[in-house]
């Protein structure tokens, strides 16, 4: 069976790939940006938001993923017919 894509997202250019835990490191660095300065923390919420977003995203593609292996395997099994 072939190999399915990979739920990385490329970065352009430099090489890296923008992974989940990735996307947790960077959320926590912002998340303490954010508490670390009451009066202008809230100035990287967008920043934070658009990390959430993108990290769902991710987990949605990699769900979306394992549902299509899935069906792939059931699809496999079924094509085989009964097992003599």
């Amino acid at each position: 069976m072939e190999k399915m894509p990979s739920t990385e997202v490329p970065d352009a250019g430099s090489g890296l790939s923008i992974t989940a835990e990735l996307l947790e490191l960077c959320m926590d660095r912002v998340a303490q940006a954010i508490v670390s300065d009451e009066k202008r923390g809230a100035v990287y919420l967008p920043i934070y938001d658009r990390l959430n977003a993108e990290l769902a995203a991710i987990r949605r593609r990699a769900a979306t993923l394992d549902d299509i292996r899935e069906r792939v395997r059931r699809s496999l099994d079924r094509s085989r017919g009964p097992a003599r």
